[in-house]
């Protein structure tokens, strides 16, 4: 809006820009490419908004924060200068562009944010091996696929960058409890499946416990705190014995 306005009045205040503009509106030969090099674009839209009623009103609803005084003046000035603009045929080509962008953004937004488009259907992995030299990486293909069985996502994967993902996926899912209970009351939180929920926590809290044992098999300390203290004992020890 900021730029129609400014658009506009660089039109109004150059009594040379104004005069060609007047001229040009008046052509209804001139194509858009031609209009647009002697009118500036965004001062077009505005003109038009300023001239109907009910765009007028939805201007004003939704800037009302705005001095109306400039809306009304801005009128005026457009009511003066450029009555028959929006009957002009490269002004009306010029609104129909801008409409269908604007439908296209949202056709695209609603892609984006469709629960549907982008919910999670199944998860497939295959378990495979990698040899270099005379050693073997324990690597796992994973693949996200959707409602229509589309691929969402496909990676291998190593443990490092397994657990990785496991945890991300851990902090987020703490982090929306916590978003959720900052905002509304839990009795507000709907369409979630609490007893799915449960069982899958259920199941995540069993198998860490698993990994917990089995990770201590491939070096993978997880009780820092007791290898700290048992440090700690050697180290008296070592001082006892000095």
């Amino acid at each position: 809006m900021d730029e129609g306005l400014k658009s506009f009045y660089s039109l109004i205040d150059d009594s040379t820009r104004l005069e060609a503009s007047i001229k040009a509106f008046k052509n209804y030969d001139l194509s858009l490419k031609e209009l647009t090099k002697i009118v500036p674009p965004p001062a077009i839209p505005l003109i038009i908004t300023l001239l109907g009623d009910k765009t007028y009103k939805f201007l004003l609803q939704n800037f009302p924060k705005v001095d109306q005084s400039i809306f009304e003046e801005a009128r005026k000035l457009a009511k003066q200068h450029f009555p028959r603009v929006p009957e002009h045929p490269a002004a009306q080509e010029l609104m129909r562009n801008i409409a269908a962008s604007q439908e296209k953004a949202k056709i695209d937004a609603e892609k984006i944010f469709s629960i549907r488009e982008n919910k999670i259907k199944s998860i497939d992995y295959n378990r495979l091996w990698q040899q270099v030299d005379d050693k073997l990486i324990p690597i796992i293909r994973i693949g996200f696929r959707g409602i229509e069985n589309e691929s969402l996502l496909d990676s291998t994967l190593e443990w490092d960058s397994l657990t990785f993902l496991a945890q991300a996926f851990i902090e987020l899912l703490r982090e929306e409890f916590e978003r959720a209970q900052k905002i509304v009351k839990p009795q507000k939180i709907i369409n979630i499946d609490k007893k799915k929920i449960e069982e899958n926590l259920k199941r995540m809290i069993t198998d860490l416990h698993k990994i917990k044992k089995l990770g201590s098999v491939y070096g993978i300390e997880l009780n820092p705190k007791k290898k700290e203290d048992e440090n700690s004992d050697k180290k008296e020890d070592r001082k006892s014995v000095v």
